[in-house]
C-alpha cells in the first residue's frame, strides 16, 4: 500500500530534525498461530442462545478492539451469569501495527476459516497468534490469568560463553522491574530502555498482582533461554515476555482511559493510516501525524502515544 501524500509531507518535514525515520505502511504478512485450545467438554449447538451471541460478539471484535478501544477488547452478550451468554477478550500485541493486528482478529473470527470452523461446538477456545490474542467462553473469565506456558520461541544466535551470565542477570533484573511497571499501567505493559532489550505485557483485564504474578512465573520459566540466546519470547495466553540484544519496534497504545466491557470514554484516530516512528535508543515509538507537531515542537511525552525526544 502506498503511502499518502500527508504521509509523506510528515515524513519529509521530520527529516530535517532527524536521520532515522521510517514509516510503517506495509503489512507484516498473514499472522502465525502460535497455540490453540478447543474445549472439549459442554459444547455447544450452532442453533443455541451461545451460539448467536457467540456470533455477535465475534463479528463487531476485530473493529471494536482496534478502531475503538486501541488494542484492547472484553465483553459479553447475553444476560452475565446466566445461559447462553457469550464472553470474549482480544489483546493486540504492543510491538504489532494496529492494522496488522485488525487483520488477524479479522482472520481468527470470519466465518469460513476462524476459531469456530477450527473449534467446531467448542463452548470455550483461546487462541494466540503473532500479532493478536483471542478467548472466547460460555464462563465468565475476565480478570482469571491462564499461567501455562503455550509457546516459547528461542532465537538462533547463542550468546558467547563469557557474557552468558552478564546478559541473564541483567535481564532477569529488567525483568522484574518491567513487571512491576506493568502491573502498575492501566495498559499493562513495559519496555526496557537499554539493553539487554525486553518487553512485557498483560491482558488488561488482570489485576495489578495477577499481571505480575503470570510475568514472574514467566521470568522463572524463561530462565534457560535467556542465558544461552540473544533473543527469544515465551508466553501464557494473559501475559508474555519478549527479549533481544538488538532493539525492536514497539506500538503504544492510545490513551483511551479504562476499559469497561469493552467500551471507552475515548476516541483515537483512524490506527490504520501511514505511520511515522522516530527511533530512539531503546525501541522506536510509533507517532501520528497529529502527535508528530508536539514532537517537533520539543515536547517529551504527548497524550495520544508515549514518546521520548
Amino acid at each position: 500500500m502506498a503511502p499518502s501524500s500527508s504521509c509523506l509531507l510528515v515524513l519529509l518535514s521530520c527529516l530535517v530534525f532527524a536521520g532515522h525515520l521510517h514509516t510503517r505502511c506495509d503489512a507484516a504478512g498473514a499472522a502465525v498461530l502460535q497455540a490453540l485450545n478447543c474445549s472439549t467438554a459442554g459444547n455447544y449447538t450452532p442453533s443455541g442462545a451461545y451460539a448467536g451471541n457467540l456470533n455477535q460478539l465475534l463479528a463487531a471484535l476485530p473493529d471494536t478492539t482496534v478502531s475503538q478501544n486501541g488494542g484492547f477488547f472484553n465483553g459479553t452478550a447475553g444476560q452475565p451469569g446466566a445461559s447462553g451468554t457469550a464472553y470474549a477478550l482480544a489483546l493486540c500485541p504492543v510491538d504489532v501495527a494496529r492494522a496488522d493486528c485488525r487483520d488477524c482478529l479479522a482472520m481468527a473470527t470470519s466465518n469460513s476459516s476462524g476459531l469456530v470452523k477450527q473449534c467446531p461446538g467448542s463452548s470455550t477456545v483461546v487462541a494466540a497468534y503473532d500479532q493478536c490474542l483471542l478467548r472466547y467462553s460460555d464462563v465468565a473469565f475476565f480478570g482469571t490469568a491462564y499461567t501455562d506456558v503455550v509457546y516459547a520461541w528461542y532465537g538462533p544466535d547463542r550468546l558467547q560463553t563469557m557474557v552468558q551470565n552478564s546478559y541473564s542477570s541483567a535481564l532477569k533484573q529488567s525483568l522484574a522491574v518491567l513487571g512491576s511497571q506493568a502491573a502498575s499501567s492501566p495498559q499493562r505493559f513495559a519496555v526496557s530502555k537499554t539493553s539487554p532489550y525486553a518487553l512485557v505485557q498483560c491482558t488488561w483485564d488482570l489485576t495489578a498482582d495477577g499481571c505480575e504474578a503470570c510475568l514472574g512465573l514467566l521470568a522463572t520459566n524463561a530462565s534457560d533461554f535467556m542465558t544461552i540466546r540473544s533473543s527469544g519470547e515465551v508466553r501464557t495466553f494473559s501475559c508474555r515476555v519478549r527479549h533481544s540484544n538488538d532493539t525492536f519496534d514497539v506500538f503504544p497504545f492510545a490513551d483511551l482511559g479504562v476499559v469497561v466491557n469493552g467500551t471507552t470514554n475515548n476516541t483515537i484516530s483512524n490506527p490504520g493510516e501511514c505511520q511515522v516512528s522516530l527511533l530512539i535508543p531503546s525501541v522506536s515509538y510509533i507517532l501520528n501525524s497529529l502527535t508528530l507537531k508536539l514532537i517537533l515542537n520539543g515536547f517529551a511525552c504527548v497524550s495520544k502515544y508515549i514518546c521520548y525526544y
